[in-house]
């Protein structure tokens, strides 16, 4: 099952124009939603997404510590980082790329380039194999 974790705090406009989006363009791949980073790290251990978009500013465990978590586990697991404010990040290495929430066309753009490569992959058996492992 091939799965999209999308993670935002934030009730604004952002997360269902960027889920009508991925829904739109990827019919098939399943849309997985967190509120916050720990919600977001139980989400992953439960759907192992193919990758993840989370905000940066969030309750509990900000972005960036969510994708050092997940990169302990998941080393190849791209990570968007979309964010309203402008955020301190201190690890940009840990993303796939890092975008405004008011660029939202180019945050889609971003992920539909992501999506083109993971299709070439899949149709030639060079998708990364799913990590197991406990948090």
């Amino acid at each position: 099952m091939k799965t999209i974790l999308v993670v935002d705090d934030d009730d604004g406009a952002m997360l269902p124009l960027l889920q009508h989006y991925l829904q739109s363009r990827f019919p098939g791949w399943v849309l997985v939603t967190a509120r916050d980073g720990a919600d977001a790290l139980i989400a992953y251990k439960n759907t192992r997404p193919n990758f993840v978009v989370t905000d940066f500013y969030m309750p509990k465990m900000n972005g960036e510590q969510l994708a050092v978590a997940i990169k302990e586990k998941d080393p190849e697991l791209p990570i968007f980082m979309v964010t309203g404010a402008r955020a301190s990040v201190t690890k940009q290495e840990l993303f796939a790329g890092i975008y405004s929430k008011d660029d939202i066309d180019g945050v889609a753009e971003a992920i539909f380039e992501y999506m083109k490569t993971f299709k070439r992959k899949e149709r030639s058996g060079a998708v990364r194999a799913k990590t197991t492992g406990n948090f």
